[in-house]
């Protein structure tokens, strides 16, 4: 008779589980579960009980048919990780804070798994950094997120007591404030020169447009110049589509890579003339090790470098917002509204003075010097210049 504790295994029990887990049983592998994970790992005991698997296992099949697939898949692996194998027969009405916070210590306490590699148990003595506490920090918050969405689903239809369970969930806080790492031109020259053709004209395809990688392995010929000086980029996951302008350097290139190819065709093609998916992840590492660039730096930098720059030449948040697809402003100015507020201050300490020698430039202008300026008069009235 297993011992439950409001539907939830004892620590006791759970922490027995873990240790089994540390041994590489050598046993028959369940070739259903190789692959890509499609759905919830679970099976209702009683079809009557509205239990967090119940509930789950809806809102994921919902989620498949509302959502990307990448925010589908997410989901999935998160709540089949970390709440299935503790919370799948555990009533809603039973859901406590205690058990929450007994989530986020699982979380700060267990390396993550990725893919297929062996399990690794709890470690109530690990230390982590503060980057490795704000990630798992934001791997609590996703569950959370998705814990307090299938709640309100389930309340939708109907469930009683998931609207109360869900005010139950909730974030902890994470210094959202990102660090965005981006290269000088210096830098972007030596990473390009170690990148193959293929790579490095894809590359310059972000450089030039700060379009994401799956923006850019969408793109066809006929979105070159197609209603503008610039890229008609086609809705990508749940963001609408957008009109990408280009610089002079930019179209020119663009126009270059398309030459002599048909409407339909991808702008930006695999060495073997594939579809650009995920093979561009390990070479452009590679050219990074190879150009002497921090690892940290991903493919994704390059549409960070591409804002930054923009910022850093006096381009204001709205046009960057635009550019770059950000459905508001906000986005923009958390990400790299530090940058304009630097260069801001950088423009205004190095360029504005008002002595002589520093803004000579001023001299012959119409307004009058600070000294010579006068008080305006009280007698002023502002109806006698209508007259």
């Amino acid at each position: 008779m297993v011992a439950l504790e409001g539907g939830v295994l004892v620590n006791s029990l759970s922490d027995a589980f873990e240790e089994f887990n540390r041994y590489n049983v050598n046993v028959g592998v369940d070739e259903s579960r190789r692959g890509r994970v499609r759905s919830i790992y679970y099976c209702p005991i009683s079809s009557s009980a509205d239990t967090f698997g119940k509930i789950l296992l809806d809102y994921c099949d919902w989620l498949q048919v509302a959502r990307s697939k990448s925010t589908h898949y997410g989901a999935v692996v998160l709540l089949n990780y970390h709440i299935i194998p503790y919370f799948a027969n555990m009533q809603i009405s039973e859901l406590r804070s205690r058990h929450l916070v007994e989530v986020a210590k699982r979380i700060y306490q267990t390396p993550p798994k990725h893919g297929f590699v062996t399990h690794v148990c709890r470690d109530r003595n690990i230390v982590l950094s503060d980057d490795d506490l704000m990630k798992r920090r934001r791997t609590f918050n996703s569950i959370m997120t998705h814990l307090r969405g299938s709640l309100r689903y389930a309340a939708d239809n109907g469930v009683r007591g998931a609207l109360d369970a869900s005010s139950i969930v909730k974030n902890v806080s994470v210094n959202t404030k990102p660090k965005i790492f981006f290269l000088n031109i210096t830098e972007v020259r030596k990473v390009l020169d170690n990148c193959a053709e293929n790579l490095k004209n894809i590359a310059l395809g972000a450089l030039y447009s700060g379009c994401r990688v799956g923006e850019l392995a969408r793109l066809t010929v006929g979105d070159v110049g197609c209603g503008g000086f610039g890229l008609r980029v086609p809705a990508f996951k749940r963001g609408a589509g957008r009109f990408v302008f280009l610089s002079e350097d930019g179209m020119n290139f663009f126009q270059k890579i398309i030459k002599n190819k048909d409407k339909a065709d991808l702008v930006f093609t695999t060495v073997r003339g594939k579809k650009w998916r995920k093979h561009h992840v390990v070479p452009f590492q590679e050219a990074v090790r190879a150009a002497g660039v921090s690892e940290k730096f991903t493919f994704h930098g390059l549409r960070h470098t591409y804002a930054s720059y923009l910022l850093m030449s006096g381009v204001s948040l709205e046009v960057v917002a635009k550019q770059l697809g950000h459905k508001s402003i906000l986005t923009t100015v958390q990400t790299y509204g530090h940058l304009s507020d630097s260069f801001r201050e950088q423009e205004v300490r190095s360029k504005f003075s008002f002595s002589v020698g520093h803004s000579a430039h001023l001299l012959n202008c119409d307004r009058p010097f600070l000294s010579e300026a006068e008080e305006p008069s009280m007698e002023y009235n502002y109806f006698d210049t209508l007259v």
